[in-house]
């Protein structure tokens, strides 16, 4: 094995590492302000308040989702264009990029922790 196939191989496994984060704590983050509200419910307070805090990990959720299916796309374009013996495509373009929408998706997620703290600081009991 080459240094470039090691170097790929362990790019790789950063990302698949990063994105697991990613979903592990925009989840996360889903549940627990799900759980907050419920527990605030038991003091007459209208859930309304977590639509905001959700909407935003559910944002960061999709951008993983982006990321994933992009690197997914990458990966059959250069196998098929490696079955066909043809120049192996580059995806140099930003928006090609997983790296990209990994880091909207933890933007995102730091977002959401804001927006669940700054309602929860208007919540009176």
């Amino acid at each position: 094995m080459n240094d470039s196939t090691d170097h790929e191989n362990r790019s790789r496994q950063v990302a698949d590492s990063t994105r697991r984060f990613l979903i592990g704590v925009n989840t996360g983050g889903i549940g627990l302000v799900t759980l907050f509200a419920g527990k605030l419910v038991d003091n007459a307070v209208a859930p309304g308040w977590m639509t905001g805090p959700i909407f935003t990990f559910t944002l960061g959720l999709v951008f993983v989702g982006v990321s994933l299916f992009l690197a997914k796309h990458r990966a059959i374009k250069r196998s098929i264009a490696a079955e066909k013996d043809q120049q192996l495509p580059d995806y140099k373009r930003w928006f090609w990029r997983s790296m990209t929408w990994d880091i909207l998706s933890g933007l995102f997620f730091v977002m959401a922790v804001l927006c669940t703290l700054a309602q929860i600081s208007r919540i009176t009991i």
